[in-house]
């Protein structure tokens, strides 16, 4: 089975975040299985996406640069003290604003699948001009697909909010796609969340 549209799509993968309900520990570098939280979401990611198709954000004092160095995959590193998703998103979008679209992936979402990813992608490629939202029974989830169209929007929003903020703007824009992945629905914040994933 072809998981590929032909579309030029990228996918920002955000782990910039300072898990600070996690406790003391990264919780993108905590145990799932045999790899990491991060190492799952990107292999995930990795089924789909080719490795110039893929950007990793990173928060600059954390240990994931070092971790995830020897990956073949561009990292991009916020510098910045304190920044909220929004940044994330567009030093993300910075490396692929000449493609037609980007997956906008959250990095502490391990259980979504190849096969959703692939649904995005492809409903993004069918789209051009909408903006991908995933369902799982009716209640929106991640990654969600982006168009070259909204790129300018995208670089205006701001906080921690992401681009949920564009939500009211551009209703007429957004496509919702049922999945049957409730992964969509299931990040890790806490140490809970990841012991009753």
């Amino acid at each position: 089975m072809n998981l590929r549209s032909d579309h030029d799509i990228g996918a920002i993968i955000l782990a910039a975040g300072n898990s600070s309900r996690f406790g003391d520990e990264n919780k993108l570098l905590a145990k799932f299985g045999e790899k990491t939280v991060i190492e799952t979401t990107i292999n995930n990611i990795a089924k789909l996406f080719k490795k110039d198709e893929i950007t990793i954000v990173l928060r600059n004092k954390s240990k994931l640069p070092n971790f995830l160095k020897f990956l073949p995959y561009k990292l991009t590193i916020v510098l910045q003290e304190n920044f909220g998703i929004s940044e994330s998103i567009k030093q993300g979008l910075n490396n692929f604003i000449t493609k037609d679209g980007v997956i906008i992936c959250l990095g502490d979402m391990p259980g979504v699948s190849a096969s959703t990813y692939s649904k995005i992608r492809n409903s993004l490629s069918e789209q051009e001009d909408k903006i991908i939202v995933p369902l799982y029974k009716g209640k929106k989830g991640n990654p969600i697909g982006i168009p070259r169209k909204f790129y300018g929007k995208l670089k205006k929003i701001s906080g921690d909010v992401g681009f949920m903020q564009l939500f009211s703007q551009l209703k007429k824009n957004i496509s919702f796609i049922e999945i049957d992945d409730r992964y969509i629905l299931k990040d890790i914040d806490t140490k809970k969340d990841l012991q009753h994933f």
